[in-house]
């Protein structure tokens, strides 16, 4: 999208805010675009990749699209968070350091139109919201541990589950944490984890399985995995979700849920990091008092 915005131009290194080069990229059998490429990554406006700063704090503004130069869109990350009301207002006056909000823009800048909101915490429920979109109402959901959300005990989540309507029907998808041989042809780092969405509405138990017997594509009770994502915030769609035939709103979805379920996972490394940086500072001061006395 182009701009006369110098100060997001001077900001974002090697990015000429062009438009979508990708939204002719496919059809599905209907007729409908894909809103987003096959596959994207994340990047920090100033430039490196976003694995390679992973102790920073996780604010401020991210480019997704297929290089740093080729930015589609961008995520913006707030202080605050949202409360859920008739109105869904915004706000800014919770605390606490393990809180985020942020919001995904269609285009590289702040002021590029907003297609979804977040809110959560690292150990409390998340909260998503899609504005409206033509005839489509707004989309509102909020996940928490009793629809099989999960996290283990360092906060990273192990499930995250949301619903949509497809052509009329509800469907359930699930981001689960996991290693798969999906990842092996695919440019991803084998040691570090990563997660599957698996369109569990209707699972097909032959399908299923030991990994080295099923067929790729599938999860261990049956569900059609259609997308991945590695912990360098890589999402790649897959199978069924690579036609585009779930359509854009989906689409966006699968992206604001990835977004999180890799913040989430930044935090609770961050944090953890904190901590033992923490310990050991400890029982060094307790080794100098002792060789004082």
């Amino acid at each position: 999208m182009a701009t006369s915005d110098n100060t997001h131009q001077e900001q974002a290194v090697a990015v000429d805010g062009s438009a979508h080069p990708h939204r002719s990229h496919s059809h599905s059998s209907t007729g409908t675009s894909a809103k987003f490429p096959p596959s994207f990554c994340g990047y920090s406006v100033e430039g490196p990749r976003v694995h390679r700063w992973r102790r920073r704090r996780a604010q401020g503004h991210y480019l997704l699209g297929l290089s740093p130069d080729r930015p589609l869109f961008s995520v913006h990350c707030h202080n605050g968070t949202f409360v859920p009301t008739t109105h869904h207002y915004w706000t800014s006056n919770f605390k606490g350091s393990d809180r985020f909000y942020f919001d995904l823009h269609d285009g590289p800048h702040a002021h590029s139109p907003a297609i979804a909101m977040v809110s959560g915490s690292q150990w409390g429920p998340l909260l998503f919201k899609l504005p409206p979109a033509g005839d489509l109402q707004e989309y509102y959901q909020e996940v928490t541990s009793l629809n099989r959300f999960k996290r283990d005990r360092d906060g990273n989540i192990q499930r995250l589950p949301f619903k949509m309507n497809i052509n009329g029907v509800t469907e359930t998808f699930e981001w689960r944490a996991t290693k798969v041989k999906e990842r092996r042809a695919r440019d991803w780092w084998r040691r570090q984890p990563a997660h599957e969405l698996v369109r569990i509405t209707n699972l097909n138990p032959s399908a299923g399985g030991k990994r080295r017997n099923r067929p790729v594509g599938y999860s261990a009770d049956g569900g059609e995995i259609v997308a991945v994502l590695n912990a360098g915030l890589k999402m790649t769609f897959f199978g069924t979700g690579l036609i585009g035939v779930f359509g854009e709103r989906w689409e966006t979805m699968v992206a604001v849920t990835g977004f999180t379920v890799w913040l989430v996972e930044h935090w609770a490394y961050e944090h953890a990091a904190a901590r033992t940086a923490q310990i050991i500072a400890n029982a060094q001061a307790i080794q100098r008092s002792s060789a004082r006395s």
